[in-house]
């Protein structure tokens, strides 16, 4: 029995999960772990209310996301697996989803508008959508430098 197409839906899966929720949780937890550093650096405009948390397009997440996938596949040599191309798609979909299912236009509630509930409807709609996007670029981003680490070691 071949145990390559399973191998390969449980390396998607995990690559899912770290790609949203792996995230998601992991930049917040970083965020107050440094809160008390940036309170010294006298930086009270990045950490009252959590402001960097809900930032409009979430680019701390983003950063956070970008780094995460550059490791992850530098580390691990996941380059050479296709899932991790690919985690964007769900997110991509659910977000799709929401847009058709909104009354209004969709970049008004899921992307810019700072009101509380939206921004708990940017929390499961664009944060997960914009953390795999970057999660997938940061993993293309590290397979092309690899390429050029390589290329200058041959030469």
């Amino acid at each position: 029995m071949n145990s390559a197409p399973l191998r390969n839906i449980g390396v998607f899966l995990f690559h899912q999960l770290i790609a949203t929720l792996g995230i998601i949780f992991s930049s917040t937890l970083m965020f107050y772990a440094i809160k008390p550093l940036l309170a010294l650096l006298h930086l009270h405009q990045l950490i009252d209310h959590d402001f960097v948390l809900g930032m409009p397009l979430f680019p701390y997440q983003c950063i956070v996301g970008l780094c995460t996938g550059f490791w992850i596949t530098r580390r691990f040599d996941s380059a050479r697996k296709n899932a991790v191309r690919w985690v964007w798609v769900v997110p991509g979909i659910w977000f799709m989803l929401l847009c058709a299912g909104s009354s209004s236009p969709c970049g008004q509630h899921l992307v810019w508008s700072m009101a509380p509930w939206d921004k708990r409807v940017q929390l499961i709609s664009t944060l997960p959508f914009l953390s795999s996007m970057c999660y997938v670029l940061g993993s293309l981003l590290a397979v092309k430098t690899n390429h050029r680490h390589a290329r200058v070691l041959t030469d």
